[in-house]
């Protein structure tokens, strides 16, 4: 257990002792190596010990941010058996940002937990409370010493020139004059010391800004000063204040979508953002309303596909009209489908919660054959609902529409294929496929038995089904295309990790938009082909090649949208967006007007040294800078309610 206030440096004690620990595991003989634990640095706040022990959460945190151990090549629960052998010395940040009952029940599992080494840093008041109530046996306790002030004045003085130099020899001055000021006690820790010395510009603001008496007035004052500081580096020197507003607008307008980010972190009590997931912060109906809007789009591509370039024809009926209305009605089911498919892959933390007390209630024999049933998430990330769901779908329109009993053909064949299909194709495409360094990216062509199991799954009722409906021979191709594309389907939707490159939230959304486009290349371009074809055999080749490329246009972006995580997040910045522009229109001039591509203006946050990378997960650079971001979006937010219900007062008031 390491103890200290906040900005003593316990974090950066924490990397630093796992980055020496790594180095002696790694200098040892490797007949010895793999008895010493990885050292594995975590936050505890997705941790919830009253509903979920520590080697399961552990084990789930371990799968999300190394994606490779849930491969075939590692067994079915690598991420448990590391965590269960005692294969991890885990870092555990954060106890003390967990509620009073939480904080508990953690020192209950961690006391009685005695395979995982464990380093536990939290602040001591709250660590004294929690442990006052259930003693953490067998710890070693240490505190973080404040910084004395003569260290604090010699490394201030360490290696600055030119106008820095002076700067900071005015602080050191005044710290030498006056070493009991409230200045010289709230210097005593790393993070006011590091903050100082990269910003020489803030030394005249502590010195001459009135008011600044205590450490957390201190902390507050440097930390202001880093965003600027940050977004100002671009900016020429010499510039009139003419030119500086323009500046000075941009760097507010980042202010506040940093702090809009922030206080939606504070709000789920997490220092972890992770963007695929920032669609908690909108409602999902509207999401689905654009995806269901711009399935629309499908009603164009009727007219072209039933018009009479297309001459495409289903049950007897083709044209204009028909294909327009029938498109566009496609369009709608199609539309809502994929919005509702991928927000269904990733549901929001208290559904997570609701799941888990009804996992609690498997039997443990269960538990024992299928290992992903100890948690809610781990469940989910070892299935992949959208392909099942689009699986489910096609099998009951292939398979249910034969037989001239369109109600009941549904029912007895459609549903129960499309049921095993789903569940066969669903575990199949959740399972990470490895990639070395140096190897091919045609690797993820490659069959495997669980590529193969979902081919057959899938190709099997269609081929039967159309041998029983049409003749032997079209029932023998039907089934062979059918499973070979959602096999190679399966194949390609399943995601890809190198375990030699660490993860990162930029390569997440890049393989993600790969992958997407991927799978809908795949599903879109054999079945456009094949219903191409037979269209054009029937009414030649241009009302073929119009077809294929209006049914592969459609397929495609149904894909897309239902299994990207690019996409929604798009579309949630994209509300997020016009509701600050909103704001703007009825006057509220502080409105936050969240970027469109939010993804590049994290990226630029990261290399603004504002934000870091944590695996795929974001962090502020420091969870001081996090709360103060969010409550000056707290205050200005109160602020905004207070002068609406001045300017349109009720009847009552």
């Amino acid at each position: 257990m390491v103890t200290g206030r906040q900005g003593s440096g316990k974090t950066s004690m924490a990397i630093l002792t796992a980055l020496e620990a790594l180095d002696s595991r790694g200098a040892l003989p490797f007949e010895l190596r793999w008895q010493v634990p990885v050292p594995v640095l975590l936050t505890a706040d997705s941790w919830n010990p009253q509903h979920q022990s520590l080697r399961t959460w552990l084990a789930d945190q371990l799968a999300v941010r190394y994606g490779f151990l849930t491969s075939d090549a590692y067994g079915s629960d690598a991420a448990g058996q590391l965590a269960a052998r005692g294969k991890i010395a885990l870092f555990l940040e954060g106890l003390d940002q967990m509620d009073a009952g939480l904080r508990q029940a953690a020192l209950q599992q961690l006391t009685s937990e005695h395979a995982i080494r464990t380093v536990v840093m939290s602040r001591p008041r709250q660590y004294a409370a929690a442990a006052a109530a259930v003693p953490l046996s067998g710890a070693l306790v240490i505190e973080l010493m404040p910084v004395p002030l003569q260290d604090a004045l010699e490394y201030l003085q360490r290696r600055q020139y030119g106008p820095a130099e002076h700067m900071t020899a005015a602080v050191v001055q005044h710290l030498q004059q006056h070493p009991d000021s409230p200045l010289a006690q709230a210097l005593d820790s790393p993070l006011s010391l590091t903050l100082l010395r990269a910003d020489p510009h803030a030394n005249q603001a502590l010195l001459t800004r009135a008011g600044v008496h205590t450490r957390r007035e201190v902390e507050d004052l440097l930390l202001d000063c880093l965003i600027p500081r940050a977004y100002s580096a671009e900016r020429p020197e010499g510039l009139t204040a003419e030119q500086e507003r323009p500046w000075q607008t941009r760097i507010d307008a980042t202010r506040t979508v940093l702090e809009l980010i922030a206080a939606r972190m504070t709000e789920t009590g997490t220092t972890s953002l992770a963007w695929w997931r920032m669609h908690y912060w909108k409602p999902a109906r509207w999401r689905i309303g654009a995806n269901t809007a711009a399935g629309i789009i499908m009603g164009a591509i009727g007219m072209l596909v039933f018009g009479p370039i297309g001459k495409y024809t289903v049950n007897g009926h083709t044209g204009l009209r028909f294909g327009t209305k029938y498109g566009a009605f496609m369009g709608l089911c199609f539309g809502s489908l994929a919005g509702a498919i991928s927000e269904v892959r990733d549901l929001r933390p208290a559904r997570l919660t609701r799941l888990d007390k009804v996992l609690e209630h498997c039997p443990e024999r269960m538990k024992r054959r299928w290992p992903q049933l100890g948690s809610a998430a781990s469940a989910l990330a070892s299935f992949n609902p959208a392909i099942a769901l689009l699986i489910f779908t096609a099998m009951i329109m292939a398979v249910g529409n034969q037989g001239g009993w369109p109600i009941l053909g549904h029912l007895l064949f459609g549903v129960p294929a499309g049921l095993v299909a789903a569940g066969v194709t669903g575990r199949a495409a959740a399972r990470e496929r490895l990639r070395p360094i140096g190897r091919s990216r045609w690797i993820i062509l490659r069959p495997t038995r669980a590529d193969l199991l979902a081919a057959v799954s899938t190709g099997l009722p269609i081929g039967l089904t159309y041998a029983l409906t049409k003749t032997t021979e079209f029932g023998l191709w039907a089934g062979l295309f059918t499973g070979f594309t959602f096999g190679l389907m399966t194949a390609v939707a399943r995601p890809i990790s190198n375990p030699d490159t660490p993860a990162t939230p930029f390569t997440h959304d890049r393989d993600d938009r790969r992958r997407a486009r991927r799978t809908a290349l795949v599903v879109a371009v054999p079945i456009g082909v094949a219903l191409g074809w037979q269209n054009g055999l029937a009414h030649g080749p241009l009302a073929g090649i119009t077809a294929t490329l209006g049914l592969a246009t459609i397929i495609s972006l149904g894909c897309m949208a239902a299994l990207s995580d690019s996409w929604r997040t798009t579309l949630a910045f994209t509300q997020l967006h016009l509701h600050g522009r909103w704001q703007r229109f009825r006057g509220d001039q502080n409105a936050t007007v969240f970027p469109l591509h939010g993804i590049r203006f994290l990226k630029d946050a990261c290399a603004k040294e504002v934000m870091r990378n944590s695996g795929p997960f974001l962090t502020f650079r420091h969870t001081q800078l996090q709360h103060l971001l969010a409550d000056a979006y707290t205050s200005r937010a109160t602020a905004t309610r207070q002068t609406s219900r001045e300017d349109h007062p009720t009847p009552h008031s």
